[in-house]
């Protein structure tokens, strides 16, 4: 499972919370209207945030873990034509 942290309870300013998502890179055609491009991407089901980025990939997507990730990249596709990469979150840190 993706990196191995043991969290030793050390950070005392932190806490682990157990999280499962996946996120998106996704690179965009030229000229595409960012506004519009995000209500279609929120309008797919297991879609829950979309971030309009600068640098190499132009969007960030974050979308639930249960969700398929080979269909969502494919309605991804779909809907943006653009090239995709993707990351998956086991479990995040928080400040206490």
């Amino acid at each position: 499972m993706g990196n191995k942290s043991i969290h030793d309870g050390d950070h005392k300013d932190t806490k682990r919370v157990s999280t499962m998502h996946k996120f998106f890179f996704l690179k965009p055609l030229p000229n595409l209207n960012a506004d519009a491009l995000s209500s279609k991407l929120l309008d797919i089901d297991g879609i829950e945030e979309v971030y309009v980025t600068e640098g190499d990939y132009g969007f960030l997507v974050k979308a639930k873990s249960n969700s398929d990730s080979t269909n969502l990249g494919k309605r991804i596709t779909e809907s943006m034509r653009s090239k995709y990469g993707y990351a998956m979150s086991y479990y995040s840190f928080k400040k206490k």
